[in-house]
């Protein structure tokens, strides 16, 4: 799914969508009046600016699982905690020695 999530929606976008992108601002341009069509026309150019830009972000997290997945983590390991101590805090900042 990944690789092909990398090909289609980002490879391929960025032949088509500046395209599509640019299309649309010369087309909202030249309409003339302020009415519906350039209202319409300006929003898809909006969702079209918002879409290609979640595409990107959807890119990286794929590209961070990928990365994930193939390289493995260093696991550190946990440091054993240190003795305890024979002392123990009596609720006003100092310590007494228990019994």
């Amino acid at each position: 799914f990944s690789f092909s999530f990398l090909y289609i929606r980002i490879y391929m976008w960025f032949f088509i969508g500046p395209r599509y992108l640019m299309h649309d601002f010369f087309f909202f341009w030249t309409i003339p009046n302020w009415g519906l069509e350039k209202s319409f026309v300006l929003m898809q150019f909006c969702f079209g600016v918002f879409l290609g830009l979640l595409q990107l972000y959807w890119a990286v997290l794929v590209i961070r699982g990928i990365v994930a997945f193939f390289v493995p983590k260093n696991k550190k390991k946990k440091l054993p905690l240190p003795p305890t101590s024979k002392m123990q805090s009596n609720g006003y900042g100092t310590k007494t020695k228990q019994t």
